[in-house]
């Protein structure tokens, strides 16, 4: 089953990117749709409400922060678990007397998950200054 994971993976990857573009291009699209329906029907108010709250009150976007969060997240993650295991070299050598498979997984395991730990702490950071900002901005 060797032979079928990297064209499964290049068609995942390629319909990703292309499902991203499609969401970009086509957002105009529906934001004209939007704007042509009519939403002063009084049923319609709590839809025309949530349209009015979608357009953002801050002049800027928060897309660079939130990469800029996420990637020092993830390098912090990367630096955290190289330091575990150098502070905690026995626990290394332990799993060296198991095998050197073990542990080659056993760090990439560790290392792992500090790197999610730290890219979703990195995100929720991006996330509370993005709120912040707001709150100040009403």
């Amino acid at each position: 089953m060797d032979f079928i994971t990297i064209p499964l993976v290049f068609g995942i990857v390629t319909l990703g990117i292309y499902k991203l573009f499609e969401l970009f291009v086509c957002k105009k699209e529906r934001l004209i749709i939007l704007e042509k329906m009519n939403f002063d029907n009084a049923n319609n108010q709590s839809v025309n409400n949530l349209f009015k709250r979608h357009n953002s009150p801050l002049p800027f976007s928060f897309s660079a922060l939130k990469v800029g969060c996420l990637l020092l997240g993830l390098g912090l993650g990367i630096v955290l678990g190289i330091l575990f295991f150098a502070f905690n070299i026995e626990a290394v050598r332990a799993f060296g007397d198991l095998g050197h498979y073990n542990t080659y997984y056993a760090v990439s395991l560790i290392i792992s998950g500090f790197v999610l730990l730290m890219g979703g702490a990195g995100l929720l950071l991006a996330f509370l200054i993005e709120y912040k900002c707001s709150k100040k901005k009403d």
